[in-house]
C-alpha cells in the first residue's frame, strides 16, 4: 500500500488529463494522452519508482473536426493494484466534471499541495507559445470541474498569489497568473516537469527578467 508523498501528489495533478477506469470482468487501466511524449516518459517513471509497475507508450493519430490529422501519444498502465491505490487514494471519478479535489490533497501540508499544484499545471495550463515574442505574458489554468480549479486558485492565493477571477472559456473554466512577479515567482517556487512547458517557462521567466 503507497502512502501520499509529493511524486504521488503530482500524478495525482497530472491525472487531471488522465482517465482511470475499471471495466469489471475485463481490466483495470490508467491512461493518458499528450502531444509531448518526453512529459508521458517522466510520468511512466515516477509510476515504476511509486508502484514498481509501469507501462507503455505508443504513438497514436486522430483526426480533428476540420479533417486534420494530428499525433499523439498515449500512456497505458494495465494493473489492478495501481488502479485500485489510485482510486483509494484519490476518489477519482469519471468523467473529469465528476472528479473533485481528492481529500487527501484538501488535508495535505503546503510542500505536497505545491507539487500537485505543479502536476494539474503540467496537464492542464497554460502559457505563451512563443514567450519571448508574446504581447501578453501569463499562466493559465483549465480545468473541465469547476471544485477542482477553484481549489487551485484558492492554493495560489493563500500562497500570496494575485489569480484572475475564474471565468469560461472554450467550454472549460480558466484563470490565470498575469502579473510578473506570481510569474516569476511561480517559475520557482512550484515550477513544471513537463520538458515542453518547463522550457517555455524558462523562456517567460528569462524575458520578464529583462
Amino acid at each position: 500500500m503507497v502512502t501520499l508523498n509529493g511524486e504521488l501528489a503530482y500524478l495525482a495533478g497530472a491525472l487531471r488529463d488522465g482517465t482511470v477506469v475499471i471495466r469489471s470482468g475485463y481490466d483495470y487501466e490508467v491512461r493518458l494522452a499528450q502531444k509531448s511524449r518526453e512529459w508521458l516518459e517522466v510520468l511512466n517513471g515516477l509510476f515504476a519508482r511509486i508502484f514498481g509497475r509501469g507501462g507503455s507508450i505508443y504513438r497514436e493519430k486522430r483526426r480533428g473536426a476540420s479533417g486534420a490529422v494530428r499525433v499523439y501519444y498515449v500512456l497505458r498502465i494495465f494493473d489492478k493494484r495501481v488502479v485500485g491505490e489510485l482510486i483509494r487514494l484519490f476518489d477519482i471519478a469519471t468523467p473529469q466534471t465528476r472528479w473533485g479535489t481528492p481529500d487527501v490533497i484538501r488535508r495535505a501540508g503546503a510542500d505536497i499541495v505545491k507539487h500537485y499544484v505543479r502536476g494539474f499545471f503540467d496537464a492542464e495550463g497554460g502559457l505563451p507559445k512563443d514567450p519571448a515574442r508574446a504581447k501578453q505574458h501569463y499562466i493559465s489554468f483549465d480545468q473541465a470541474n469547476l471544485d477542482a480549479l477553484a481549489f487551485i486558485r484558492g492554493q495560489l492565493a493563500q500562497m500570496g498569489y494575485r489569480p484572475t477571477r475564474i471565468t469560461k472559456t472554450g467550454g472549460v473554466w480558466q484563470f490565470r497568473l498575469t502579473r510578473r512577479a506570481d510569474i516569476m515567482r511561480f517559475r520557482n517556487e512550484i515550477g513544471s516537469w513537463h520538458p515542453e512547458k518547463k522550457r517555455r517557462l524558462d523562456l517567460l521567466y528569462a524575458s520578464l527578467g529583462r
